[in-house]
């Protein structure tokens, strides 16, 4: 539809000489919002009564209005006078249509003559938005908060539009002016809402002006950046409008016309800025952005969506408890607020996007990854203030240990994750236990074993000789690690309950763990970061070590509402997080538990939810998406409990069939409510699926059958293969590998698996001691005679490496005897060749040529 001829306001050039009285109007309006006055509509009727009757408009204005019709008339104020320009023209006021700035019929934008910069093209759609936020620590609470809130704010105004398709929210985790740069570059946004605090100084000394922004630095503290900066960045993007969500970001000097954060992003080029030229109040602020955005979003233009979003704030506390229940009047007054955005528009038909698209709702799928047996979200969302509070401490060293506590689905592993992530870039070696009952935790201790240089390892095999103990094991391998590392080790005990007494103390019960534990926090003193993940806390823990996970602030649920892709309104994302305390994965089994569900029923279920306490209400949610599977979608998440390790689709296959035989539509449908995990790992170009911790445990908690052997046979097998076929070849995996055959009760062919793919690298890594402790006995008590001689014969050669001549004779023997009774040549040739090594060490030179060539002459045959 065609616009309206836009009416043009064009001060003359001696406008202010013949009008003095509009300067001195204009700085005591803005003195009276830098005194944080009360500013009502009468003030500005009054300003902008002043400004219309300067004008002298005549019918002009009424005569425009009536040719535009039912379209709003664009009005347009044009002057190269910086002073002129920076005059309060959104309280323009016609004594018909009264404030124009916020009128109907109306929108009302700035600009400068001779300026015709290249714009941008339009792209088209979706609308790819970028909020940027900014939380420096040293803003105090109140100032944190309320950016907060429009974060949240700005999020819920796009939901309904993201999940459509037809909307792209980009939302970077921290506030950098180096992440702010990259995303632009990366991301190429059309429209970017900067939240935050704005800055404008003038010098009167120097002659100088300049408008800047309060990004953070990599500690959060404030980083103020300039606008010319800021306005580099935008060279070769996308943009076409950036909303300035900051006080001050509009003010000018009417002596620096080329100044101010507004006007030199306009200048720059930027088709379109939005900036607020005085303070503003947080409430007022949050209000525009949710009534700005949707209107953005709607296709409106960008004058028709401000002249809206104005009009929404007119009365900002209208809705405010406190201040309808004190003063009512007050409430309903303007405060000033709603003529503080300002729009500068190079050419008002310019969209954001060509919206001559077909949108396409995303699919999402919740995605993993994977630290040792540890399962990470793929991006941390949220919990900006608690994350950089203690990763400054950690980083800085002032902190060493940090016990994470809260409920289960509350982001104590992501955070913990996080934490360690931001350790690893600064050259942290990290190693995590998962201490759940599916995991081997020794997994992450053989991992770390091998980790040890060269150099190292006689020092711990000399160190365990002396005291194999699981307290002397961990003391050693970790301070060695910490040494080789130069004091840069980060370990995470994960999952904590798993191995705690659930009453009383909280104690941990499984002793080894106990020492594990023990041993990481006394090197803390040394120099290793130790961060631990549980329910409860440990009993005389220092209070100074231990961060209690509360409730995320609101926004955060938004983002992980919006990650998930969860059904869920504004209103009902508002309600849930009141009643699930924040939870995060609560929240994820609700939407899903309650998508389709009657108003009725699900008030009644969230009321049910509200009586009950953190943990149960994850559980209870969980139990109303899982009845509400079918028969065979509850049948094949069951059996996905065979699995301890996330596997590709041909995985879940072999564990429906014959029975299932549509199991991808099903792992589908599980994956859509977030019953089974989706892994992204490195090495891996297909997805990989697992269930989740939580809800492996509700199965197993509930009732549900534990895998049958043939099920467990089927997992083994399918794992094996992988290895078989080269597809998965780590070392992770092939510890999986044996761990799923010993679970299947295969001790034969998991000691065969040991022997070829196991026992190589810890020997050639000088892990003797580890290899008899650890592997060669679980493999003693095999029926297969060859097999049992090679393991009789591996831990012969582990003393012999040792130095225990007599004991290792003794196993070598045993091993000799088997495989000349089965007619093993070729492991009779390997023993006698060893047995020669035990006499050779001894200065028994006779006897090892003996030895030698009993070998020599097998290996001839």
């Amino acid at each position: 539809m065609p616009r309206p001829t836009p009416f043009l306001i064009q001060p003359s050039a001696d406008f202010l000489q013949r009008h003095p009285h509009l300067p001195k109007l204009a700085a005591d309006l803005s003195q009276a919002y830098d005194k944080h006055l009360v500013v009502t509509d009468d003030h500005l009727k009054a300003i902008g009564s002043a400004l219309y009757d300067a004008l002298q408009l005549g019918d002009a204005l009424s005569n425009a209005k009536q040719a535009s019709g039912l379209q709003p008339l664009p009005i347009i104020i044009e002057s190269g006078d910086a002073g002129v320009l920076n005059l309060p023209w959104e309280c323009l006021y016609h004594p018909t249509y009264e404030f124009l700035g916020r009128a109907k019929g109306f929108t009302l934008s700035r600009r400068q003559p001779g300026l015709a910069p290249m714009l941008p093209d339009v792209a088209r759609g979706p609308l790819k938005v970028l909020l940027f936020t900014s939380l420096p620590d040293d803003l105090g609470e109140r100032a944190r908060l309320d950016v907060e809130e429009e974060q949240a704010a700005v999020q819920e105004a796009l939901l309904s539009a993201e999940r459509n398709g037809e909307v792209i929210l980009e939302m970077p985790d921290d506030g950098r002016f180096e992440t702010f740069q990259s995303s632009l570059q990366a991301f190429q946004p059309h429209l970017v809402y900067l939240s935050g605090h704005g800055h404008f100084e003038f010098d009167p000394l120097k002659q100088k002006a300049v408008g800047s922004f309060l990004f953070e630095d990599e500690w959060g503290r404030s980083a103020p950046i300039p606008e010319q900066d800021i306005a580099e960045c935008f060279q070769d993007t996308a943009v076409q409008l950036v909303v300035l969500s900051a006080c001050l970001s509009a003010r000018q000097h009417p002596r620096h016309p080329q100044n101010g954060l507004s006007q030199t992003l306009y200048r720059a080029g930027l088709p379109h800025v939005i900036g607020i030229r005085e303070s503003v109040f947080d409430v007022a602020g949050i209000q525009f952005a949710r009534a700005l955005l949707p209107e953005l979003a709607a296709k409106k233009t960008i004058d028709v969506a401000l002249q809206r979003a104005r009009d929404a704030i007119k009365a900002p506390f209208a809705n405010h408890p406190r201040f309808a229940q004190l003063d009512p009047a007050r409430a309903q007054a303007s405060h000033g607020q709603w003529c503080l955005p300002q729009l500068l528009s190079h050419d008002l038909n310019q969209p954001l996007i060509d919206w001559q698209f077909s949108p396409v709702p995303p699919t999402r799928h919740a995605l993993t990854q994977t630290l040792n047996t540890v399962s990470l979200p793929e991006r941390f969302l949220g919990r900006r203030r608690e994350l950089r509070g203690w990763q400054n401490q950690l980083r800085q060293g002032q902190l060493r240990s940090l016990l994470i506590t809260g409920a289960g689905g509350m982001g104590k592993t992501a955070l913990a994750g996080k934490l360690l992530g931001t350790l690893q870039k600064d050259g942290h070696a990290v190693f995590a236990f998962s201490l759940r009952p599916e995991h081997d935790w020794q997994q992450t201790v053989s991992a770390m074993e091998l980790a040890l240089a060269p150099q190292w390892v006689p020092h711990y095999q000399a160190q365990l000789g002396q005291d194999a103990s699981p307290a002397n094991k961990a003391r050693s391998l970790l301070a060695l690690l910490l040494a080789q590392h130069g004091q840069k080790l980060a370990v995470l005990f994960d999952n904590l309950e798993s191995v705690q007494n659930p009453h009383g103390q909280h104690e941990i019960t499984q002793p080894e763990v106990q020492a594990w534990v023990e041993a990481a926090h006394r090197l803390c003193q040394d120099g290793l970061t130790l961060i631990l993940t549980s329910r409860w806390a440990l009993p005389d823990w220092q209070p100074s070590e231990h961060h209690p996970l509360g409730r995320p602030v609101y926004g955060d649920y938004v983002a992980f509402a919006r990650q998930q892709g969860l059904p869920l309104t504004a209103e009902r994302l508002a309600r849930a997080y009141s009643i699930l305390g924040g939870n995060f994965r609560a929240l994820e089994f609700f939407a899903h538990a309650t998508q389709g569900m009657p108003l009725e029923q699900e008030q009644a279920f969230l009321n049910a939810l509200q009586q009950a306490e953190e943990d149960i209400q994850t559980n209870m949610a969980l139990a109303a998406v899982f009845a509400q599977r079918s028969p065979p979608e509850q049948r094949l998440l069951q059996r996905l409990l065979a699995y301890q390790t996330p596997v590709p689709l041909d995985g879940v296959k072999v564990l429906a069939k014959p029975d299932l035989p549509d199991s991808p539509a099903l792992l589908e449908q599980l994956l859509a409510v977030s019953l089974v995990e989706q892994v992204r790992e490195v090495r891996d170009s297909q997805p990989q699926y697992q269930l989740s911790p939580l809800v492996a445990d509700w199965l197993l908690a509930h009732g549900a059958p534990a895998p049958t052997p043939a099920q467990l046979r089927t997992a083994a097998d399918f794992l094996l293969w992988l290895w078989d076929e080269n597809i998965k070849t780590t070392w992770e995996h092939r510890l999986a590998v044996h761990q799923a055959l010993l679970t299947s009760q295969d001790h034969q062919q998991a000691a065969r698996f040991m022997l070829d793919w196991i026992i190589g690298p810890l020997n050639r890594a000088g892990l003797y001691q580890t290899l008899l402790t650890k592997w060669l006995p679980t493999a003693l008590n095999v029926d297969h005679a060859q097999t049992k001689g090679q393991v009789l014969g591996q831990i012969g050669k582990q003393h012999l490496h040792l130095g225990n001549y007599a004991t290792a004779l003794d196993y070598l023997q045993q091993s000799l005897a088997i495989q000349k009774e089965i007619g093993d040549k070729s492991g009779e040739g390997t023993t006698l060749n060893n047995i020669s090594q035990i006499y050779d060490a001894r200065g028994d030179y006779a006897t090892a040529l003996d030895y030698l060539q009993q070998s020599l002459a097998i290996q001839k045959e």
